[in-house]
């Protein structure tokens, strides 16, 4: 793969820089930087985790505040996001970069939906700035030189009231996360360099996956319970336990194999499981406690029954779920032999001193 080829950034006099950000925009840098200017100049960002992060979140129609904007890598970026219907409100104390920001903004067609604060307006706290133009954003994006304790001290009140809100911070937290917290917020995603808060329902609903047992008997007698699984469960996260009972966990596997159960299975994202457990043992207690289907032809078998550790259906409930019709055509032989490979067999010391044994 050929190198990236170096950034060559244009420089205009007067401490005036101009080049191309890592996401498409024109940017002008002051040359007297030393925190992000020299990676702007030489990479096109310095904030990539936060921009991925914002590419995630921010969405067409929000409205978002960013608190030291700096030279607006990510300002330029979230304005995009948000489209011509949506607005960004990005502060920056420095008023040489505030500058630079507003040129940048309308190099890149931007100042519609975007806008820069500076002086005093920069310098209010952001409960005060929202109270006083009457502003509920939707997204607070902390990823400047500001402190971010002391900008989230000063929106407590807004997050606290907010139902929706997302805080975006590029640095590592520190005193800002027990603030996010104390207010009601959680972290929703945390990579190197990005963190991203929000409210306890915005937290994604744990997804169980669904543990089905087959026993190997019936498997082995009817195959088609595994295009019955497939058909059932691609899709979701599933697993398909086969239980041999007394049987080694080797032979369930080879058996397994010669059926091509587990390429079927694996090509639809579904896992398998063969576990030979011995008749009566502690694995097969364990075993009950984690399936929630069965998967059989029929009523279920006395096998089941004895491994499980359940009575006949009687009126107590049972974990289990005929989802099989009747087979089609005549069952495999319950232990066929397998191509290439001898069964094993009993015999007497004579008998083993044959030719056939």
């Amino acid at each position: 793969m050929p190198e990236t080829p170096p950034r060559q950034p244009v420089y205009l006099g007067d401490h005036r820089a101009l080049t191309r950000t890592a996401h498409g925009h024109t940017i002008f840098i002051d040359t007297r930087d030393l925190h992000t200017g020299p990676r702007l100049l030489l990479d096109g960002t310095a904030h990539a985790p936060c921009a991925e992060s914002l590419r995630r979140v921010v969405h067409p129609g929000m409205t978002v505040l960013e608190v030291g904007a700096g030279f607006g890598e990510l300002t330029m970026l979230t304005g995009e996001l948000v489209g011509e219907g949506g607005r960004v409100i990005a502060f920056e104390s420095n008023e040489g970069r505030a500058r630079l920001l507003a040129d940048s903004l309308e190099a890149n067609g931007l100042t519609g939906q975007t806008s820069v604060e500076t002086g005093e307006a920069a310098a209010l706290t952001l409960d005060g700035y929202l109270a006083a133009h009457e502003l509920r954003p939707d997204v607070l994006l902390v990823a400047g030189e500001a402190d971010p304790q002391a900008l989230i001290a000063g929106a407590i009140e807004f997050i606290s009231r907010a139902a929706d809100i997302r805080v975006v911070l590029s640095a590592s937290p520190n005193g800002e996360a027990a603030l996010l917290e104390a207010a009601g917020l959680v972290p929703l995603e945390a990579v190197e360099g990005s963190r991203v808060y929000g409210p306890p329902e915005a937290l994604p609903v744990p997804v169980k996956p669904v543990t089905v047992l087959a026993l190997a008997d019936e498997v082995f007698q009817f195959p088609d319970l595994i295009d019955g699984f497939v058909s059932t469960y691609t899709g979701r996260q599933a697993m398909l336990v086969v239980l041999g009972t007394g049987w080694q966990q080797h032979v369930l596997e080879v058996k397994l194999d010669a059926l091509g159960a587990p390429a079927r299975l694996s090509r639809q994202g579904l896992d398998l499981v063969a576990v030979g457990a011995p008749a009566g043992g502690s694995a097969e207690q364990d075993l009950a406690e984690l399936v929630d289907i069965v998967f059989t032809h029929g009523t279920v078998p006395e096998a089941f029954r004895y491994v499980m550790r359940v009575d006949p259906p009687v009126s107590t409930p049972q974990r289990l779920s005929v989802l099989l019709p009747a087979p089609v055509g005549p069952p495999l032989p319950l232990y066929e032999e397998l191509p290439g490979l001898e069964r094993s067999r009993l015999c007497t010391q004579e008998q083993f001193g044959t030719e056939e044994y």
